[in-house]
């Protein structure tokens, strides 16, 4: 089975961080993102993996290239209209996809192996299925979307502001070709679409969407300062339990260090404190900017070669 990772906004939450890096690389823990979201597929036995990038993909392609420690086949995809909606980046690796149904999931959802694994298994009967949290953690219920199950597994309804819901969105899909038809149809009428908007026309129009009960997994998806802050605390809680062995990166020195709360990153403040003195100084107009990037020229397929 392939897996689809959208990795193309802009991560306009976490800016400053941002300006400069894009969301997928953003560390947590002292690792990207990403690497969290890549290695869960890897070890729940994905080989096959199209990122999609939009937002400084060159950096992406960078990290890929000398740093990642992939061992799955990595494509990568680029869509130029990262600033529109989402589905749009899922739209970009339409053409890569070489088998349905396929996993889909976001660069900045930290996902478990048995999350995804589960998610499989009950996906087996065929069709569209999302990946339900009915008994989410409070923290991440506010920016969650929220989903509305009947009681035969069925989806009814999608969004970030539904009046009435009983599970949230964890991020983590598994979809057929048909999705694509639904995001076409959705562009068609109004010119742009989100997943959501695609996902209320599987339901509507289309075939369906199921939901698998990952309930009890840990996922944790990542949007603000809180959100990282709230993300390490969980990473630390995780890995102390002796059952998790996919947080590598963590070993038990880094829990004396870290202690029962991850140690703030010094950096922010220092940046923080750095852009209200230039503003102080020179005023917001007079802010020096980065210059643009012209003519770069990116090749998709150069990534191809089972490396990243």
């Amino acid at each position: 089975m392939q897996a689809v990772i959208l990795a193309a906004g802009d991560g306009g939450r976490l800016a400053p961080l941002t300006l400069f890096t894009p969301k997928p690389l953003v560390k947590v823990l002292g690792r990207p993102m990403l690497d969290y979201t890549v290695e869960a597929l890897e070890r729940a036995g994905v080989k096959d993996v199209i990122i999609v990038t939009g937002y400084k993909s060159w950096r992406i392609k960078e990290y890929l290239l000398n740093e990642a420690p992939y061992k799955a086949e990595i494509i990568l995809a680029h869509n130029p209209e990262y600033e529109k909606g989402n589905a749009l980046s899922l739209l970009a690796s339409h053409g890569y996809i070489r088998s349905y149904p396929f996993i889909l999931t976001m660069a900045d959802h930290l996902l478990s192996p048995e999350l995804i694994s589960e998610a499989i298994r009950q996906s087996r009967s065929g069709g569209n299925f999302l990946a339900v949290d009915f008994d989410p953690e409070p923290q991440i219920v506010e920016e969650a979307t929220k989903v509305w199950v009947d009681g035969e597994g069925r989806i009814r309804a999608v969004g970030k502001d539904l009046p009435q819901f009983n599970g949230v969105d964890t991020g983590l899909f598994i979809l057929s070709e048909e999705i694509f038809s639904a995001i076409k149809c959705v562009v068609k009428g109004k010119g742009d679409c989100e997943l959501s908007d695609a996902l209320n026309y599987l339901i509507k129009h289309g075939s369906g969407l199921r939901a698998c009960d990952v309930s009890g997994c840990f996922w944790m998806d990542v949007d603000t300062f809180e959100d990282l802050r709230w993300a390490e605390i969980r990473l630390i809680r995780e890995a102390r339990n002796a059952r998790r062995d996919y947080i590598p990166a963590l070993k038990p020195e880094v829990f004396k260090a870290f202690g029962p709360y991850p140690r703030p990153n010094t950096s922010h403040s220092q940046f923080y404190k750095f852009l209200k003195l230039s503003h102080r100084a020179w005023g917001r107009n007079r802010f020096p900017k980065r210059p643009k990037l012209i003519g770069w020229d990116f090749d998709p397929d150069s990534l191809s070669n089972g490396r990243g």
